[in-house]
């Protein structure tokens, strides 16, 4: 006779974990989504959970399998992977903003990652992607600062990697504070090292044309 397996006790972790509401982020993309001027609603980002990373990532190698068929370069492409998996796991993690607490928010492009292909640009698909990595930022348990030793630590990354499509890929991930904090420290770097000084003041009329002759 089969032993019965004891019950194991929910804790009280994982209760809060299953009870927990997932933060909406909410932003207007009507900047550079209104088409005739027609004003576009919000979309509010949810970071991620694994599970959806992971579902993102088989259905990105999925569609590069079904997208190049017997071209092998074409389905390790590595443009053909990163994109695909930009692309869905913005389909879900991107919702339309909802009102109830208490509400399920649902897909914000509703036709799926293939409408989203069709109907979206690469610009439109990397500023969204770009919210959402500012999303994952502001919820990460991992605070850390950034110094002149981790910005020359991806600096040199890069560099060793010009040829390649490495830096693109390391940096698209970056949110645009991440981009500025580094490239001021790396602008004050390149001060020091050619000296330029004291920043100048900015002059408040340009200088006068020549004139032609």
């Amino acid at each position: 006779m089969a032993e019965k397996t004891a019950a194991v006790p929910v804790s009280e972790l994982t209760k809060i974990l299953d009870a927990r509401q997932r933060k909406a982020h909410r932003f207007d993309v009507s900047g550079f989504f209104g088409l005739g001027g027609k004003a576009i609603p919000e979309v509010a980002f949810l970071v991620p959970t694994k599970a959806e990373e992971d579902g993102a990532v088989v259905a990105a190698h999925q569609h590069a399998r079904e997208r190049a068929g017997t071209d092998e370069m074409a389905r390790h492409d590595p443009d053909i992977l990163c994109d695909a998996k930009i692309v869905e796991v913005l389909f879900r993690t991107c919702k339309v903003p909802v009102e109830d607490p208490g509400a399920i928010p649902y897909p914000a492009f509703s036709g799926g990652p293939q409408w989203m292909r069709k109907h979206l640009t690469s610009d439109q698909l990397a500023c969204l992607h770009n919210l959402l990595t500012e999303v994952k930022r502001s919820e990460s348990p991992l605070r850390s600062e950034l110094d002149h030793e981790t910005v020359e630590a991806v600096a040199r990354g890069c560099w060793a990697a010009r040829h390649t499509e490495i830096p693109e890929a390391v940096l698209a991930d970056c949110s645009r504070e991440w981009l500025t904090q580094a490239f001021t420290l790396l602008a004050m770097r390149l001060a020091d090292l050619l000296g330029w000084g004291a920043p100048t003041p900015v002059e408040a009329e340009p200088p006068a044309a020549e004139p032609q002759d």
